[in-house]
C-alpha cells in the first residue's frame, strides 16, 4: 500500500512536471515555469527515494516530509518572485538535505573505514548546506558541489562490506 502511494504521488508530480515543461516549450512561460519548479524538485526527491531498496534511515515518512517541505518552499518562493531572485539557492536546500540522507543510506553498505570517512564528508556537506542559510556566498556553493562529487565518487569507487553468514 505504501509503495502504491509513493508511486501515485510520483506519477502525479511527473505528469504535472511533463505538462508544464511541454507548455514552456510551446512558449507559455508565466504560470508554467512556476509549476515546473514547484513540481520538479519534489519529483526529483521521489525519484531519488526509489534508488534505495533496503531502507534503514530513509523511511516513507522522511520521503513524504521532504516532498511536502520542498513543495511548500517552492510555492512560497514562486508566489514571491522577489525572494526567488534574491534567495534562489534556498529553494534547493530540502533536495540537498535529502541527498545527504541518501549518501548516508548508501554509506551504511560500505566497510567501517569508508563509512567513517563518509560520515565526516556528510557532516561537512550538511554544515555547508545549513551555513548557506546564514551566509549566502558563492564559495559555499562550490564547497557543496565539491562535497557532493567527492561523496559520489567515494561511494562509487569503494567496495561494499563483506557480509559474513
Amino acid at each position: 500500500m505504501k509503495l502504491k502511494l509513493s508511486s501515485f504521488i510520483g506519477i502525479i508530480l511527473g505528469l504535472v512536471f511533463l505538462i508544464s515543461v511541454s507548455q514552456i516549450i510551446q512558449g507559455e512561460l508565466f504560470p508554467w515555469l512556476n509549476f515546473t519548479i514547484a513540481s520538479g524538485l519534489p519529483f526529483i526527491i521521489i525519484l531519488l527515494s526509489f534508488l534505495v531498496q533496503d531502507k534503514k534511515i530513509i523511511t516513507l515518512k522522511v520521503v513524504y516530509s521532504f516532498i511536502i517541505l520542498q513543495f511548500i518552499i517552492a510555492i512560497y518562493f514562486l508566489i514571491n518572485p522577489v525572494y526567488l531572485k534574491l534567495y534562489w539557492n534556498l529553494l534547493l536546500i530540502p533536495t540537498l538535505l535529502f541527498i545527504c540522507f541518501l549518501f548516508l543510506e548508501f554509506a551504511l553498505r560500505k566497510n567501517k573505514l569508508v563509512f567513517n570517512i563518509l560520515k565526516i564528508c556528510i557532516a561537512v556537506l550538511v554544515i555547508s548546506i545549513l551555513s548557506n542559510l546564514i551566509f549566502t556566498h558563492y564559495l559555499l556553493d562550490y564547497v557543496i558541489i565539491c562535497s557532493i562529487f567527492s561523496l559520489f565518487s567515494l561511494l562509487i569507487f569503494s567496495k561494499n562490506k563483506v557480509e559474513q553468514k
